[in-house]
């Protein structure tokens, strides 16, 4: 009995650790949500953007990845700033004015919300 006792906790400390393993392994999607309003319509589409295998790498990669859009966006031909805190803000020329933000998320998190049946 005391030979079970003693696989018992070390078999939980055991899986414990594989858990945090598994989840510290994870790979970090950069998504770019866009926000778009033209006259009354107002729409939000996610997109992954960049794949990284860690978060510190991926928050690294966000004031290129902003810069790139925006500078990609300018030439263009679209009225283009880089606000505080990296949001891009895009003025079209048919009036539609668009945001967007670049996120860093863990693989396991669909900022989409669930899919539907």
């Amino acid at each position: 009995m005391m030979l079970l006792t003693r696989r018992v906790p070390l078999a939980v400390v055991l899986l414990l650790a594989s858990v945090g393993t598994a989840s510290a392994e994870c790979a970090w999607l950069m998504w770019i949500e866009g926000t778009g309003t033209l006259g009354d319509k107002t729409e939000k589409v996610w997109e992954v953007y960049d794949t990284t295998n860690t978060q510190e790498d991926c928050k690294a990669r966000l004031p290129a990845a902003s810069e790139a859009m925006a500078m990609a966006l300018r030439e263009g031909g679209d009225e283009t700033r880089v606000l505080p805190g990296g949001t891009i803000r895009r003025m079209r020329k048919d009036g539609a004015e668009i945001f967007y933000l670049f996120q860093c998320l863990p693989d396991t998190i669909d900022p989409r919300g669930p899919k539907g049946k």
